[in-house]
């Protein structure tokens, strides 16, 4: 499923009434992409049924879900974006997706802190602006890959760890935070 083709936020389609519980049922699934609709309601509280997916994106579906008790066991998850909506919680424990490589969980809820970063080495995309994350930034010295670290927007504090170890790093947001 991807909707609408062009991935614009201008207009919100019509499919609503939040996501079906038989979603985790579809266990041969390897992408799932729902862009701008209406569909609101809870996320299932664990997609480890979905052993072969690849790609998770629920991009301004209205999502109202707490993500502090979701479970991500998904070692070919590469891409997890779930921006744009009303999330609340803590951030998921990534540690069990060593594939990922996009997380995207900017313009939410979220509370707390950044979770380690230390089993996700080939992470070359992180967004979580514009959230409550609170604390300070993970070590990033096991993410190599990173091209891009958007935390702008937050109440993180303390010092910025050492970017030495990102010769990729092509964007980095840390405004609206008290990082020294």
């Amino acid at each position: 499923l991807r909707c609408p083709e062009d991935n614009s936020p201008k207009e919100r389609n019509g499919i609503g009434g939040g996501l079906p519980a038989s979603l985790v049922n579809l266990t041969n699934l390897t992408s799932l992409a729902i862009y701008y609709h209406k569909i609101g309601g809870p996320l299932p509280a664990s997609f480890d049924s979905l052993a072969k997916i690849e790609s998770l994106q629920f991009v301004g579906t209205n999502l109202n879900s707490s993500l502090t008790d979701m479970e991500l066991n998904l070692p070919k998850l590469k891409f997890f974006a779930l921006p744009h909506n009303q999330l609340s919680g803590n951030i998921p424990n990534i540690s069990k997706c060593p594939s990922l490589e996009v997380l995207n969980l900017g313009d939410n809820n979220l509370e707390g802190t950044i979770p380690s970063l230390g089993n996700v080495p080939n992470l070359y995309w992180l967004t979580l602006k514009n959230n409550r994350l609170n604390g300070t930034l993970p070590p990033l010295n096991n993410v190599p890959s990173l091209l891009t670290l958007a935390v702008d927007g937050n109440t993180l504090s303390g010092h910025l760890p050492s970017l030495s170890n990102l010769p990729a790093l092509k964007t980095l947001r840390l405004f609206n935070n008290s990082l020294s």
